[in-house]
C-alpha cells in the first residue's frame, strides 16, 4: 500500500520535473 502511495506521488512529481527540463532546454537552445 505504502509503495503504492509513494507511486502516486512521485510519477506526477517526476513528469513535472521533466517538463521543467525539457521547457528550459528549449529556451537555453535559441529557439
Amino acid at each position: 500500500m505504502l509503495e503504492h502511495v509513494d507511486l502516486l506521488i512521485v510519477t506526477p512529481i517526476a513528469e513535472y520535473l521533466w517538463l521543467i527540463c525539457n521547457f528550459t532546454n528549449a529556451h537555453f537552445a535559441g529557439d
